[in-house]
């Protein structure tokens, strides 16, 4: 808990006491820099108070969002997490069903501060190269294939010192994400989510979310290189055996080990049935 601390003078007799309050900007700076410590053990209810007085001294709240931004991406090991995803609904939320409440408007503010300061915690920093290459559409995506995330950041560092903005990243970003079954569709769902999380926070972090995003793509796991995902139709894969799938029986002569395309396509081909059926079919 921080206490007030008021000037004193002796005049005299007298003790005076300056009970007038500190500069706006003071304040406000106090606040956040109340908000970041309260990170370091995830004291939810301190995040609340801090983001409370933030508005109250007249900042803007979303400050705590975009610093909470900066503090974080860079203690995320494997890049974007459900945390920034997560937070334009939050935001979604607090705008159009609070009804006034300024309770309500509290909670969707703290809720997707409180997430960024749980997944990091105690988190070490895992930096990003500052280096920089000539930035080229083709050289990022070979990168991504590559899973090179070294290569990868420093084309985006040079995209971003041309004042490259999102929107020039984002359809190189989806093409990339679509080129595999990506994280069981995560990748794709996060290019999404950060360009709703810009247009609330604006691109004063846009730095930030895009080098998460990036590093989330390095780690993703591509499920189309399972084998059991064989078929599933992804351009390039080396499992898209085009309808060739591998089948084995039970002594029953029924069908097992059937791949996810083939037991989603024997599902739709027989007359609708209730769940459990499906279920007991599958397993047979």
């Amino acid at each position: 808990m921080q206490l007030a601390r008021y000037p004193v003078e002796v005049d005299g007799y007298d003790i005076v006491l300056d009970l007038s309050d500190p500069p706006q900007q003071v304040l406000i700076e106090n606040a956040l820099k109340n908000l970041r410590a309260s990170f370091d053990r995830h004291e939810y209810d301190r995040m609340a108070r801090e983001i409370a007085r933030l508005q109250q001294a007249g900042g803007d709240p979303l400050e705590a969002l975009r610093r909470a931004v900066w503090w974080t991406y860079d203690h995320m090991e494997f890049g974007m997490t459900h945390a920034y995803a997560a937070a334009p609904d939050w935001l979604n939320l607090r705008k159009h069903h609070s009804m006034g409440d300024a309770g309500l408007e509290l909670v969707g503010l703290v809720e997707p501060v409180a997430h960024m300061a749980w997944d990091t915690q105690r988190e070490p920093v895992y930096p990003y190269t500052n280096n920089f290459l000539a930035f080229s559409p083709e050289a990022l995506t070979e990168a991504l294939e590559a899973g090179d995330e070294a290569t990868a950041v420093a084309l985006v560092r040079d995209g971003l010192r041309q004042g490259l903005g999102f929107a020039e990243f984002e359809e190189l970003l989806t093409r990339s994400a679509l080129a595999h079954y990506q994280d069981f569709g995560h990748s794709l769902i996060y290019i999404r989510k950060v360009g709703q999380l810009l247009e609330w926070l604006g691109n004063d972090v846009l730095e930030p979310l895009l080098l998460s995003l990036i590093r989330s793509f390095i780690y993703a796991s591509r499920e189309d290189l399972i084998p059991r995902l064989g078929g599933v139709g992804w351009p390039g894969s080396p499992n898209n055996h085009h309808g060739r799938i591998d089948r084995t029986y039970s002594k029953s002569g029924a069908e097992t080990d059937l791949s996810i395309l083939r037991a989603s396509s024997s599902c739709l081909s027989r007359p609708a049935r209730s769940p459990g059926m499906e279920h007991g079919a599958l397993r047979s």
